[in-house]
């Protein structure tokens, strides 16, 4: 009687483990929430939505007004002691083709914005 137990219990201890071990991945709602989605709208009235890849460092920029689309592109923070930063240690700096770049900061979960700057520090339109 004692060696149809085990046989009984192997099952169940077997499915457990299986249960355990395919639920060690990532599941879709985390890489889903690694990318938020930021909407709003430019000073001159554009509907534009920003996509943040905090997992990846990576955002994209699209004016649904105009069509315009970025790409995802990659962005480094940007040390507080940054003439850029002026203390502030929550900006981030992304790269643009053509020599510009762009300053960000993220509020989690509540708000971005962001300012455009030419190669030489001048800023480029206004702040959004």
């Amino acid at each position: 009687m004692k060696a149809r137990s085990v046989y009984f219990i192997f099952p169940i201890v077997l499915l457990l483990l299986i249960f355990t071990f395919a639920g060690c991945g990532k599941s879709e709602n985390e890489e889903r929430d690694s990318v938020i989605s930021y909407a709003g709208s430019m000073p001159v009235g554009d509907f534009i939505v920003i996509h943040l890849d905090r997992a990846g460092s990576l955002v994209r920029h699209i004016n649904y007004t105009t069509g315009e689309d970025s790409g995802w592109l990659p962005y480094t923070s940007v040390a507080a002691s940054h003439e850029d930063a002026q203390g502030f240690s929550i900006l981030k700096r992304v790269e643009l083709p053509g020599g510009n770049y762009v300053l960000f900061a993220e509020f989690p979960n509540t708000a971005l914005t962001y300012q455009e700057f030419d190669s030489t520090g001048t800023t480029v339109g206004w702040p959004v």
